[in-house]
């Protein structure tokens, strides 16, 4: 008697695979037959020999229950690369998502399993958009800080240009999020570095709202630059504050990310102003070193 004629009769093993069978089991959107039963007990149960063994008899390789998850996500969960290998190659659709929009890339990503990823991917999983959720791979990849899921979408061309609703790349989202390598990453793809989201934010602006000194350089020397005269409030008041409170590095990284040190602060004064009512003449060499003109200095000994 095989293994799946055994969990059938007996039950699972273990408390886990119980739970997964029953709850499988209970929410079936329709019936199935013995075969799919037992088919779903040796996925369950990560049981390669039984599952060949059962699609080959004609099981149905794409069964899901009423929440859209089919065997394949299961055995992606339970990282069986051999089991997915197997189901995908038995015809199993891999575009298949699930009641929330997440096909079995995306689990997959979300495991961070490379070769689950590349099988996948040769098997005709898509990358794009799904049309039930607001993701695609790429973008769960960065968003999860999944640095070797995103090498390997990459390597198999995913679209770096893809937006999600808020009009946000895969770029802006990683400097949003602070990941370093990810960044690096996207930019070794071709990322384009001057694409804004619906807000006119760029990756850029996002690595300077969170100090991401990296980050910065990364996008710098990418090409990537601040437009000065559109430039957000929020950075503008940034830029006021760290130059009231005498924050040397803040003010130093902004200037590197090229905020102009002619720049509009808050209350409409300029930067060189601030300095100079805050008697900081640190502050005050940093900016005109950096170009900020002289003639925006309200006392005139303020300089040395």
């Amino acid at each position: 008697m095989n293994t799946s004629a055994v969990f059938l009769m007996t039950g699972p093993s273990s408390p886990i695979t119980k739970r997964l069978y029953i709850t499988y089991h209970q929410h079936m959107e329709k019936a199935l037959n013995d075969k799919d039963l037992q088919l779903v007990g040796a996925v369950l149960q990560n049981d390669y020999a039984a599952a060949e063994s059962l699609l080959y008899m004609g099981a149905n390789p794409n069964c899901s229950d009423k929440d859209g998850r089919t065997l394949l996500i299961i055995a992606i969960q339970n990282d069986a690369l051999k089991l997915v290998q197997l189901l995908v190659s038995s015809g199993c659709n891999p575009n298949l998502a699930d009641a929330d929009g997440s096909t079995a890339l995306m689990f997959a990503v979300s495991r961070g399993n490379a070769g689950i990823i590349q099988s996948l991917i040769a098997s005709g999983a898509e990358q794009k958009f799904h049309h039930h959720a607001d993701k695609n791979p790429l973008m769960m990849a960065v968003q999860w800080g999944k640095a070797d899921a995103v090498s390997h979408l990459l390597n198999f061309r995913a679209d770096t240009e893809t937006r999600d609703k808020q009009g946000k790349t895969a770029l802006i989202l990683a400097a949003e999020k602070g990941r370093d390598d990810i960044v690096r990453t996207l930019i070794e793809h071709g990322a384009d570095v001057s694409k804004a989201d619906n807000d006119g934010w760029t990756a850029l602006m996002y690595a300077v709202i969170g100090k991401y000194k990296n980050i910065i350089k990364f996008l710098r020397d990418a090409g990537a630059a601040i437009n000065n005269k559109r430039l957000p409030g929020t950075i503008r008041e940034m830029f006021h504050d760290a130059i009231r409170d005498g924050d040397i590095d803040t003010v130093r990284l902004m200037l590197s990310a090229g905020i102009s040190p002619e720049q509009i602060t808050r209350y409409g004064l300029y930067a060189l102003t601030v300095a100079d009512m805050c008697q900081n003449r640190e502050m005050i060499n940093i900016l005109i070193e950096s170009g900020a003109d002289r003639k925006n200095l309200i006392h005139s000994a303020s300089v040395d």
